[in-house]
């Protein structure tokens, strides 16, 4: 069986590309696992003297970033995307390769344009849909897409790419409109929640849908949370990424509502700095009711030291308005991590409320410190949610499990 990958990352040609490039990401080690079913192609976006080479038993075909760099010079002044820019570029690989079938990893990026003008079987990976996303950001986190902070810096770098969430939010808009265009002619989807099966069954009416899992970073397959010894506050951990939609204003307001309590914590974030545009917004908007002393932005780490963190803190948060399945619960469910989450989108598929950890509804700040307290007031029972989280996580991303699904789905689709 011949199957060509389109993907948003280089998966494994990291390997070969040394560090010229961003790494794989979990398709990584997806790459690695599947290139011993068969026959692996992928395609992907990248600056490279090499259009195709081989690394491993995978061969990799590289689509040259010019559209992505003219399309980052036209966002200087203005939201900007591509839209069928390559496509001669995706037929000119598909006609090269001559796969039995095309997966695509992701509903968000432009390689839908080609799935209209192929007779080739192609299934779609669903990672986020941008459609009720977009549609969710304009209501939810109305108020920080309005608010203006300006630059965090004013070196050139700043100046010229630097774009406030109004900019961001303009680019979703357009991604999303990109998707709901093609998305529709998509007859096959690998998803995982039943949130992105709902939503796929509307975009693409009569469309087919597979269960198909997640590998997680190896670290979190090894490293086991166990309750740390409490020093004047309770830490609390959220790994998360500088757009409103992940719920700082939430954090911040609900460690106000915790501090009001008597409950003092200390909340450490994962991914977030004070340059970050969320931070800068929340403390304009805040004013001297934000929680400067109580909030510790850890920025930007790796993942091994990302796990250590999480094992000092007493509980993992994810305060987020709307995901489908986040990999920072998942990555904390499998460390066995009490877990408090709101079921915004797939989320409710990923943790059983009240067994697994619990479910707030999202940007409500008196529910989730309520959650927090009932928490950290049994810890005994909390330690019991995470060992079940944790039991539940390490089946769920089994590397040997999700590869017999994508594997079993390819057969299923190629009739096999």
């Amino acid at each position: 069986m011949k199957v060509l990958w389109f993907a948003n990352t280089p998966c494994n040609a990291v390997e070969h590309m040394g560090d010229k490039t961003i790494g794989g990401g979990w398709l990584q080690a997806l790459d690695i696992h599947m290139q011993e079913k068969v026959e692996l192609h992928v395609a992907f976006y990248a600056n490279w003297k090499e259009r195709t080479f081989t690394c491993r038993k995978s061969t990799y075909h590289v689509i040259p970033s010019g559209s992505i760099r003219k399309s980052n010079i036209r966002n200087i002044l203005y939201p900007h995307i591509i839209q069928m820019e390559d496509t001669a570029a995706y037929l000119k690989i598909i006609e090269r390769v001559r796969p039995d079938l095309i997966h695509i990893h992701g509903t968000e990026n432009a390689y839908g344009t080609f799935v209209e003008k192929v007779d080739i079987p192609v299934v779609c990976s669903i990672q986020g849909i941008l459609t009720p996303y977009a549609y969710r950001t304009e209501g939810d986190a109305y108020g920080e897409l309005n608010t203006h902070v300006g630059r965090s810096g004013k070196g050139l770098r700043s100046i010229l790419f630097e774009k406030g969430q109004k900019h961001q939010y303009g680019l979703m808009r357009l991604m999303a409109a990109r998707e709901a265009k093609y998305i529709r002619h998509i007859r096959n989807f690998i998803g995982r929640t039943q949130w992105d099966h709902r939503v796929s069954s509307v975009m693409s009416p009569g469309s087919s849908y597979f269960k198909g899992d997640e590998i997680m970073r190896d670290v979190f397959y090894h490293a086991k949370w166990a309750l740390p010894p409490r020093q004047g506050s309770w830490i609390i951990h959220t790994t998360a990424s500088d757009h409103p939609m992940k719920g700082f204003i939430t954090v911040a307001d609900t460690i106000g509502l915790l501090h009001a309590a008597g409950v003092n914590v200390e909340w450490r974030i994962a991914g977030l700095s004070e340059d970050s545009s969320v931070v800068r917004i929340a403390r304009k908007r805040l004013g001297s009711s934000y929680p400067e002393q109580a909030l510790k932005l850890l920025g930007r780490i790796g993942a091994d030291e990302l796990a250590e963190k999480m094992t000092e803190a007493h509980l993992f948060v994810l305060p987020s308005y709307m995901e489908n399945s986040p990999n920072s619960l998942c990555e904390a469910m499998m460390m066995g991590m009490p877990c408090v989450a709101t079921n915004g989108g797939g989320t409710p598929s990923m943790i059983c409320d009240g067994e697994e950890g619990l479910l707030v509804q999202p940007r409500d700040p008196w529910a989730m410190a309520g959650a927090i307290m009932e928490l950290i007031n049994d810890t005994s029972a909390a330690i019991h949610k995470g060992e079940a989280a944790r039991r539940r996580a390490l089946l769920r991303h089994d590397p040997s499990r999700i590869v017999d699904q994508v594997f079993g789905v390819y057969q299923t689709i190629l009739g096999q």
